[in-house]
């Protein structure tokens, strides 16, 4: 039965949905950038672990993600747990808007999914797939931290100078060719990039005098250029919202307005 928690009032989990918790998570942290295992042995024979049960739903009506309608039953449900080392679970409950219900449910059903597939595999195996999961996770978070810093491919300006274009366009080939050597061939990401590549690639080419190109209104090649530019915005922007989706990343409010804008301009 539903009831409403009175003030201060904290629904804990008990020493079993702890232990479910964590064997659940088979005791890795379900946080995809960390993958930390977090079990180790005193020299007293006790078992320990740098982790906790951590709270989906809040606990207190104070804490972190405390708007979720929840009963007590379900609050204190292993289901309303995550497995997270103490670094994540600091994390998550310092910005809870950047971690909200739905992304913690999303860690821990691709938590359970990824663990699904190491079930009889040999140590070796079971290390090198937890590290390239974490590894293409923060590869992932790095390149669109990045990106969305190159405001210039997202928002029209009222003079494009030609020559800091071509200087960011390369930066922007290098940094995708850093990220895919940190990534699986058959990673999601790894593919958007590549059509972004090829895309920048292809604006270079169909441009080889962007170092001398001047702003002039009554210059044709100038003309293309600002037009293609504009394309090759678009053709950015598909893979990077495909990539933010698929890693669960928030993107900013600006880049998302662009967006926005962008497929306003398409279909209008």
């Amino acid at each position: 039965m539903n009831r409403t928690r009175k003030k201060g009032e904290r629904f804990e989990f008990s020493d079993k949905v702890k232990r479910d918790i964590a064997f659940e998570a088979h005791l890795f942290c379900a946080n995809p950038a960390c993958c930390r295992f977090t079990s180790f042995g005193t020299t007293d024979g006790k078992a320990r672990a740098i982790a906790e049960a951590a709270h989906i739903g809040a606990a207190g009506t104070h804490g972190p993600r405390a708007e979720v309608e929840m009963t007590e039953a379900e609050l204190k449900s292993a289901e309303n747990g995550i497995w997270l080392c103490k670094n994540c679970h600091g994390q998550i409950d310092d910005d809870p808007k950047a971690y909200p219900v739905s992304l913690l449910l999303n860690w821990k059903k691709d938590h359970r999914k990824f663990l699904s597939k190491l079930a009889g595999k040999d140590i070796d195996s079971v290390y090198f797939e937890t590290y390239a999961r974490s590894r293409n996770v923060a590869q992932r978070h790095s390149f669109l931290g990045y990106m969305e810093g190159r405001r210039v491919f997202f928002d029209a300006l009222d003079i494009e100078w030609p020559d800091q274009v071509a200087i960011s366009l390369v930066e922007v080939k290098a940094r995708i060719a850093e990220s895919c050597a940190h990534l699986a061939h058959d990673d999601l990401a790894r593919k958007a990039m590549q059509r972004m590549r090829k895309a920048i690639q292809t604006f270079l080419t169909a441009h080889p005098y962007l170092a001398t190109l001047r702003c002039n209104g009554l210059d044709p090649d100038f003309h293309k250029f600002s037009r293609d530019l504009g394309s090759l915005r678009e053709e950015l922007f598909a893979p990077i919202i495909e990539i933010a989706k698929d890693s669960d990343y928030q993107l900013s409010d600006e880049l998302l307005n662009a967006y926005q804008c962008l497929e306003l301009h398409q279909t209008g």
